[in-house]
């Protein structure tokens, strides 16, 4: 799983439009913006963020083991 923080609030506006599925978001994006959106694919997973994002936070998550933490 990864999300982008501080990237262009275009893709937030497109993240949140009502479209077929399988469609290209990020290309959408570009679209409204009327420039192609330079895209990264994340270190960990083929997940695809915008390329000037100030942080990209990428999280594997294990469900097969529960972690507890004590206080």
């Amino acid at each position: 799983m990864s999300t982008s923080i501080g990237s262009d609030p275009m893709g937030f506006l497109e993240s949140q439009a009502i479209s077929p599925l399988n469609t290209d978001e990020l290309g959408v994006a570009g679209g409204l913006l009327n420039n192609p959106l330079d895209v990264v694919k994340c270190t960990t997973n083929d997940v695809r963020v915008t390329a000037s994002s100030e942080i990209i936070i990428e999280v594997r998550l294990c469900l097969t083991r529960l972690l507890w933490e004590e206080h």
